[in-house]
């Protein structure tokens, strides 16, 4: 991704982590092992924003969090 800035690189390993990601549970969902399996997959920090809108805006503190297995709601929350 480009015309982005300093926010390029950045973005270009969201969309090949996001991509390598379903690459692999694609392939799990095959696997015998993953209909008794729950996957959590969760980064280290979220995506800083330079506004902060409150003295404590905890908007600025998400940190992503997705939980992969049968019985888990395909569509829940926020995408």
């Amino acid at each position: 991704m480009t015309g982005h800035g300093s926010l390029d690189e950045h973005l270009t390993a969201m969309r090949y982590a996001d991509w390598a990601l379903g690459q692999f549970f694609e392939k799990a969902k095959k696997e015998p092992y993953f209909k008794n399996t729950l996957f959590v997959v969760l980064g280290d920090h979220g995506f800083g924003n330079n506004k902060q809108l409150t003295e404590m805006d905890l908007g600025r503190f998400n940190v992503p969090l997705l939980l992969i297995g049968p019985g888990v709601q395909e569509k829940f929350g926020q995408r």
